[in-house]
């Protein structure tokens, strides 16, 4: 398992702790420099990437297959919010802004389990 951060070069670890993961998740701050952290799980290469922070994120799940999920804090709200992740300030529907609690099952699921946590509610991307 290995965790980054695409705007902090010196964030990159392999194997981190639960709390590493808690501490990196805390610390992102919805802004350009420190907005996503990517997990990648070295055996199936399916990466969890969670955006955003302090108050709102955006999680997503790509499988080595190709298929990809985000999270939904399960409202019908369709109206955006603005979501600063990889660098990038961008508009989703308000049903994929999340808060702490969901990304953090999100990571400690990925980094124990290296899948999707069932707890969460899941939506499938389509392309």
């Amino acid at each position: 398992m290995c965790v980054q951060s695409p705007g902090n070069s010196a964030l990159v670890k392999m194997d981190p702790t639960l709390a590493e993961v808690e501490t990196a998740l805390r610390e992102l701050k919805n802004d350009t420099d420190r907005s996503s952290i990517i997990f990648s799980n070295a055996s199936t290469e399916d990466i969890l990437n969670i955006g955003g922070g302090r108050e709102l994120f955006v999680v997503g799940f790509r499988q080595e297959s190709g298929e990809e999920w985000i999270v939904s804090n399960g409202s019908k709200a369709a109206n955006p919010v603005l979501v600063t992740t990889g660098g990038q300030e961008i508009d989703v529907p308000s049903r994929f802004a999340v808060r702490i609690a969901d990304a953090l099952q999100a990571a400690r699921h990925f980094c124990v389990h290296g899948s999707r946590s069932p707890e969460l509610l899941w939506e499938s991307v389509a392309h």
